[in-house]
């Protein structure tokens, strides 16, 4: 009988942890994923405009086009078999004049980068945490809400 007691006994406690790693864990493991993130966002963009930058250096004008012309084009081996980008970042990648920008899932996402980024997001609490890209008390925060896309 003291067996099943203490089998019992192991079984609940095994149960309330398990809840506890759920409810506790959760946010450290969705914290983790948006770190990470994040760091693939930056890590793409400084790519493209690292291969935007040998391309200019080696051609003389930057490409030009559209995003998804000139990531092809950054991609892509040249004449002389050069390629400027080894693969092509995944996501909707925007390239304007001095801008590389990524198009987030919704302003819940651009919420969590800004969070990941160190931002006080209460401050950007009348857009719930994503401000607009063109108020420049927020143009240094990574993640905006933009109202067209160029």
């Amino acid at each position: 009988m003291f067996n099943l007691i203490i089998a019992a006994i192991v079984v609940v406690v095994i149960a309330i942890l398990t809840i506890a790693s759920i409810f506790y864990g959760g946010n450290a493991f969705s914290l983790a994923s948006d770190k990470g993130r994040y760091a693939q966002y930056i890590n793409h963009g400084e790519q493209i405009a690292a291969a935007i930058k040998l391309y200019q250096i080696d051609k003389g004008a930057a490409p030009s086009g559209t995003a998804t012309e000139i990531v092809q084009i950054l991609s892509q081996s040249d004449a002389s078999g050069r390629t400027y980008l080894s693969s092509s970042p995944v996501g909707d990648w925007y390239v304007t004049e001095g801008i590389i920008y990524r198009k987030l899932l919704d302003n819940e996402e651009c919420k969590r980068m800004n969070t990941v980024a160190g931002k006080d997001v209460s401050l950007a609490s009348a857009s719930n945490g994503c401000p607009p890209c063109d108020d420049a008390v927020f143009s240094e925060w990574p993640a905006c809400a933009r109202t067209s896309i160029n």
